[in-house]
């Protein structure tokens, strides 16, 4: 391993941890879940690809049974932060959507973090974006072969 690659590797570790020190700060200063901060963040990425989440898609995401799954949601849209409806493209399932009145402060602080994240990608030139996003996949799918290594 050359020195480039350590260095990369540490860089990585550092963002992994600021990432969930991020994360544990705002459920800490909003009184939420790091279960709770997810879902939003999910639904808020969902929606901004202009896609839907179902629940069980909120399980595979989180790694959490169906059971806790449905306790999340429940205590989720108790609190109005999100809602279910019905999919309309399967009556037997239904959907989840952040609330935007409600969930104003989480949205807030969410996106906060992700405009954050935009603007570093923003100020990146398309050669160094196109490296970052097959550098990026490679590392998810490398990531992903060992969820599916140990399921």
């Amino acid at each position: 391993m050359n020195d480039d690659t350590g260095q990369v590797r540490a860089a990585l570790a550092a963002y992994r941890a600021a990432a969930v020190a991020a994360d544990r700060a705002v459920s800490d200063t909003l009184g939420v879940g790091q279960n709770d901060l997810a879902v939003v963040r999910l639904l808020l990425d969902a929606e901004g690809r202009e896609q839907t989440l179902t629940p069980r898609d909120v399980a595979l995401a989180l790694g959490i049974s169906t059971a806790s799954t449905t306790a999340l949601i429940d205590r989720l849209e108790s609190a109005g932060v999100v809602a279910r409806e019905p999919n309309p493209r399967d009556r037997r399932s239904l959907i989840l959507r952040a609330r935007v009145d409600a969930a104003s402060a989480v949205r807030a602080h969410v996106f906060a973090s992700v405009d954050a994240e935009r603007a570093v990608v923003d100020a990146l030139s398309p050669e160094h974006r196109e490296v970052l996003l097959r550098a990026l996949g490679d590392l998810t799918d490398a990531a992903d072969d060992v969820v599916r290594r140990h399921r």
